[in-house]
This record gives structure tokens, C-alpha cells and sequence, in this order.
């Protein structure tokens, strides 16, 4: 359970961070 939690934050962070650089790159 906490392993999951944990890759959940991270999954967001990547989301983000790729988010990021497409609003970046257009």
C-alpha cells in the first residue's frame, strides 16, 4: 500500500513535469 502511494505521487509529479515541457515546446 505504501509503495502504491508513493508511485501515485510520482506518476503525478511525471504528469506534471511532461506537462510542462509541451507547454514549453508549443
Amino acid at each position: 500500500m505504501l509503495t502504491n502511494c508513493v508511485h501515485q505521487t510520482w506518476s503525478e509529479k511525471h504528469s506534471y513535469a511532461k506537462d510542462k515541457i509541451r507547454r514549453l515546446r508549443y
